[in-house]
Order: C-alpha cells, then sequence, then structure tokens
C-alpha cells in the first residue's frame, strides 16, 4: 500500500507538472513566432527553465514524504528539521539557477520574445 500511495504522489506530482507547462506555454503563445527558434525554441526554453526548477522540489518532496512516513513518532523532529534544511538549500539553488549561463540564455530569449509581443500591436490587449 505505501508502494501504490508514493506511485500516486508521484503521478499527481508530475500531472501538476505537465498542467502548469501546459497553461504557461498557451498563455505565452503569442510570443512563440518571436522567439529566435521559433515555436520548438520558445516551447524548449519554456521546459527547461521550468522543469530545471520543479523537478528537484518534486523529487525532494517525495523523498521526504517517503521518510517521514517510514519514521516513528519520535523521528519526526528529525525529519522536520531535514526538511526545512532541504528547502532552504533548495531555495538557493533556485535562486543560484538564474546565474548559470545556459539557463540565463534560455530565460532571456523567452523574455525577449515576450517584450516583442508587447512592443508589437498584438500584444495590446485594448484597440
Amino acid at each position: 500500500m505505501e508502494m501504490g500511495s508514493n506511485m500516486a504522489a508521484l503521478g499527481f506530482s508530475l500531472m501538476v507538472l505537465i498542467v502548469a507547462l501546459g497553461l504557461r506555454l498557451w498563455l505565452g503563445k503569442r510570443a512563440w513566432a518571436f522567439h529566435p527558434q521559433g515555436a520548438k525554441g520558445y516551447i524548449r526554453d519554456e521546459a527547461i527553465n521550468m522543469l530545471a526548477l520543479l523537478i528537484p522540489a518534486v523529487l525532494i518532496g517525495l523523498g521526504l514524504r517517503y521518510l517521514a512516513m517510514r519514521s516513528g513518532p519520535n523521528e519526526q523532529s528529525l525529519y522536520l528539521a531535514l526538511a526545512l534544511g532541504v528547502v532552504s538549500v533548495l531555495l538557493f539553488v533556485r535562486r543560484g539557477v538564474k546565474y548559470v549561463p545556459f539557463f540565463k540564455d534560455s530565460a532571456a530569449r523567452i523574455k525577449a520574445a515576450r517584450k516583442a509581443v508587447y512592443d508589437t500591436k498584438e500584444g495590446l490587449l485594448h484597440d
């Protein structure tokens, strides 16, 4: 039963990631044409930026859930401290990823494509 519960949690986490990425892509659809590599490049860059940050968080969350389920009542405080430490490290990693050239370039291309949409008449929300 424990394994099934973990698989259900993993499936739910992956579903949330897929829905979030799909929504993000759908909302940025107008910028696809302004990306240097076109729609395919825009989708790749969005996936890189989003999944590089979220997949480690999901894996860490599942690992901590597994550890918490295996621990007894006396070990709960140890795993809570471990969880807080891991979350702190994850926040630093998340902030630091934007300085890695690969991710920085990807984010810059997306930002430029979005800016180009709003610099054109297409990007205006009103007439």
